[in-house]
């Protein structure tokens, strides 16, 4: 069998690690003869996707085409309307840009049997005269369109029903994630469950831990500043947990350097980043004592800040498989409180370790779990470090789940 990986976009942190922990088990699985991605050429990600990839993994690179828009000449000698003439160009510029696209993943798709699409986001379906089976990783955009904001969210859900009412088959990443499509496409919709929520690293990490940006003990939220992550409601549990002297809060990810104070508010997310910013000094919460916001931390040192950390915390409101951090957390022992919604009852029902839950819409019930957990703390850690030796599923019986999918469309 012969895949191509259509890989449009590359999202970093969890989304490249599914890539790379996926690729390298279907490369493994003797069914597949031939493996290819088809990536963008100007992604950043590039580099450190080709550094990451098993061997054997051919990278197809689409060129990137178009030209320059040129300067912003008048239309028809009117004055002011140079920048409308740049517009106008830019638009045609990026259909021109779509068209060549097309083009050169039809061309790349002509020797193989199948395209699977891991991130059918952002794109409208391509007709390339192959089948095609692509996975819907969550619906968060849907239920928080907040995110993308309303015109570009309903331009997203278009996209996404073209997807799934053309697809040879749809794969979503828990039961959790199932309903929530069928919820926003319709129940007649049947997409395949593929769980995916197990250990993301296989390289190994650093075993320090960044001197000087850390106290002595800490409970760490690794997460990004997005709505559904929930960070103003744990901001505000924290800033009424009386504890939080003893136990501070490290909040590690994108953009959540903003709580230090250290955020740059020239970004994409500048908003977002002054309003937590703020939301900090509102709630009285100590910078450097109270909350430590770190921003993006280099994938070597993550998994010893979670090792070291007394426990991992993840007030999310939506995840699309489970949670990463909730996974590395209990395989290394440390113990987790988190939200109480269907899609980490799933994940975290595959782990013998006792987690405390609560519930992430309400402030008082975050307080009352952090005051009964470290009330009781030797109970969940001792269950944490006794489920580091759970039976989990591995990156090549993920494989082997969507190689079966892909010879059920193959003999359709």
């Amino acid at each position: 069998m012969n895949v191509l990986l259509w890989c449009p976009y590359l999202n970093p942190g969890g989304g490249l690690y599914l890539l790379t922990q996926l690729v390298a088990g279907l490369r493994r699985n003797p069914a597949i003869d031939r493996l290819r991605i088809a990536v963008d050429t100007t992604s950043p990600l590039l580099d450190t996707l080709a550094s990451s990839l098993a061997a054997g993994v051919e990278i197809g690179r689409l060129k990137e085409t178009g030209n320059s828009l040129g300067k912003a000449r008048r239309l028809l000698g009117i004055r002011g309307t140079g920048r409308l003439r740049l517009m106008l160009r830019a638009g045609k510029v990026m259909l021109n840009i779509k068209k060549a696209a097309l083009n050169e993943l039809r061309k790349e798709a002509d020797a193989f049997d199948l395209v699977y699409v891991i991130w059918p986001h952002r794109d409208d379906f391509p007709d390339i005269g192959k089948p095609i089976v692509c996975t819907f990783q969550d619906c968060t955009m849907f239920d928080f369109p907040e995110i993308l904001g309303g015109p570009q969210t309903q331009v997203e859900w278009n996209r996404s029903k073209v997807w799934i009412e053309r697809c040879a088959q749809v794969v979503v990443s828990s039961h959790a994630s199932k309903v929530a499509l069928q919820r926003h496409f319709g129940a007649s919709h049947e997409p395949t469950v593929i769980q995916h929520a197990i250990y993301p690293r296989t390289e190994a990490s650093s075993e320090e831990v960044p001197d000087g940006r850390l106290p002595p003990k800490y409970v760490i939220c690794p997460t990004n500043i997005t709505p559904h992550k929930n960070l103003d409601m744990l901001l505000i549990a924290w800033s009424r947990f009386e504890r939080r002297a003893e136990y501070p809060l490290v909040v590690i990810g994108a953009y959540t350097d903003a709580l230090s104070g250290r955020a740059t508010l020239n970004s994409v997310p500048a908003w977002t980043q002054a309003r937590l910013y703020g939301l900090v000094n509102r709630l009285g919460l100590r910078r450097e004592g109270d909350i430590y916001g770190l921003g993006y931390v280099a994938d070597a040192e993550v998994m010893p800040m979670i090792k070291r950390a007394v426990a991992l915390i993840m007030p999310t409101l939506s995840e699309g498989g489970g949670s990463y951090p909730i996974e590395e957390a209990l395989n290394v022992g440390t113990p987790v409180l988190c939200s109480d919604i269907p899609v980490l009852r799933e994940h975290v029902s595959q782990h013998s370790a006792q987690v405390k839950w609560f519930d992430p819409l309400s402030v008082d019930s975050m307080v009352a779990a952090l005051n009964a957990f470290f009330d009781d703390y030797d109970l969940y850690k001792q269950s944490a470090v006794a489920g580091m030796y759970d039976p989990r599923p591995t990156w090549d019986d993920i494989a082997a789940a969507y190689v079966a999918v892909f010879k059920q469309v193959l003999s359709a």
